[in-house]
């Protein structure tokens, strides 16, 4: 592919007023540029205050700093103004930028042309993109990893093992037989094994990690007049959902996007309660909820513990369970004896932790909340996790779906040429995630898909 020989200028802050707004150009025409807003040439690397020039007329005052090709984000040389943040000021910089030659950056062009000249592969320039839309501290971290190259890492030492597999298994296909064997064939299949195993531990990692960067889902579920809507007020640290005795007052899905706990942001989900005869209006409602129970990551069963029915409680759980790992919450303990607590505490619900609160005194809310922090994202867990984007999952399937292939046909019909396929093909998906051997309708899509100035 082709590097591109134009000069490209856009603004890299935010739209509106503020107090510093950056005009970023990057091309062959930057040192020439820069005499002419500068009216001098600069050392690179280097920050430097002055006054911007169109011409004779100062349009602004900052800071001017030149990074040098190819020691620049996009591996060409880069000019960067850092003027006041008004609208009309930063406007002008950039018009005066395209009268000199420049064209308005598209769409993620300063970072497609960081990864076309080797600055960046694909997977950690897609990390530039969450890292900018990161809505919680957790997603963050992990778009920060990736585009450290934690993720590209991980890849490179897969392909360096698939790398070496394929060589052994190229030998096999031009064998001769009065040669000694370079490896046994239960020893090929201990190494494909093992790396089924840690393409397996990536996809796992990176599956959890997309999860928590596009933002977990917690949902809150139960009879009618558990207290469900008083624990989602609660979550949310305001009154946003209306709380009666009337059984049925909650007839929609709530949803509001709750910080657990430092860093830990998720979307929690309240629930029409489930009842046997609901009216129609309140029926709609609860479809729509088991609807929704299909898409998150943990559920709260919440329970009026002054009145429940085990054998119908174990009922309720029982379908739940298949969409999503669930923990039981009896609420109104206030009104239970310290026996009944104990028996309460005791039971066992088929695998599903059992909590008792109080909504009513706010006995153990500290400790739910610190349980859902724990089981949502257990601590440490941002240091082994890896933010991924779909496209990057679908290849990480594809390769393990081909080694997989590969290890059966090692143990069935051993056709070698079918076998050096598959792991062609599991180490093509590989490459396709760090941006190799991508056609540029691809890379593209993706890069249009980054902020202007990016």
């Amino acid at each position: 592919m082709s590097l591109p020989s134009t000069t490209i200028a856009a603004q890299a802050t935010p739209a509106g007023s503020g107090g510093v707004g950056i005009i970023r150009i990057s091309g062959p025409l930057v040192p020439s540029m820069m005499k002419a807003f500068l009216h001098k040439t600069l050392e690179p690397r280097y920050a430097y205050f002055g006054t911007f020039y169109a011409g004779s007329e100062p349009i602004d005052e900052g800071v001017a700093i030149y990074f040098a090709a190819p020691s620049s984000f996009t591996g060409e040389d880069v000019l960067e103004l850092q003027g006041h943040g008004g609208q009309v000021v930063l406007e002008r910089i950039l018009q005066h930028a395209l009268q000199l030659g420049a064209q308005q950056a598209k769409a993620g062009e300063f970072s497609y042309r960081a990864f076309l000249n080797g600055r960046l592969d694909l997977a950690q320039a897609e990390a530039i993109a969450d890292l900018i839309s990161a809505k919680s501290a957790q997603a963050a971290k992990l778009a920060l990893r990736s585009l450290q190259g934690a993720f590209t890492n991980e890849i490179h030492n897969l392909t360096s093992q698939l790398t070496s597999l394929r060589a052994l298994v190229e030998h096999f296909l031009d064998f001769d037989e009065t040669e000694d064997a370079p490896i046994t064939i239960p020893q090929l299949k201990q190494q494909l094994t093992e790396l089924i195993t840690k393409t397996k531990d990536l996809l796992t990692k990176s599956s959890l990690g997309a999860k928590q960067q596009a933002g977990l889902k917690l949902a809150i579920v139960g009879k009618p007049n558990a207290g469900k809507s008083t624990l989602f007020n609660y979550l949310c640290r305001d009154e946003r959902a209306i709380v009666t005795d009337i059984p049925g007052t909650t007839r929609d899905v709530l949803i509001a996007s709750v910080q657990l706990a430092k860093g830990l942001t998720v979307e929690v989900i309240d629930t029409a309660g489930f009842r046997d005869d609901p009216d129609i209006i309140e029926a709609k409602g609860i479809l729509l909820a088991k609807k929704m129970l299909q898409l998150v990551d943990r559920i709260i069963y919440l329970v009026d513990g002054s009145i429940f029915d085990i054998n119908d409680l174990k009922n309720q759980l029982e379908p739940l369970k298949k969409l999503a790992p669930v923990t039981v919450v009896f609420n109104k303990i206030d009104q239970l004896s310290v026996n009944e607590r104990s028996k309460i505490a005791k039971l066992k619900l088929n695998g599903a932790d059992v909590l008792l609160i109080s909504l009513q005194t706010g006995e153990n809310l500290d400790g739910l909340i610190n349980y859902l922090v724990q089981q949502l994202a257990p601590a440490n867990q941002t240091e082994t996790l890896f933010g991924a984007r779909a496209r990057q999952l679908q290849e990480l399937t594809a390769a393990l779906n081909s080694l997989l292939q590969a290890l059966s046909l090692l143990d069935a019909s051993l056709d070698w040429t079918m076998l050096a396929e598959e792991l062609t093909s599991a180490s093509s998906a590989l490459a396709r995630i760090l941006g190799i051997d991508l056609d540029k309708d691809m890379l593209d899509a993706i890069f249009s898909s980054f902020c202007v100035g990016k």
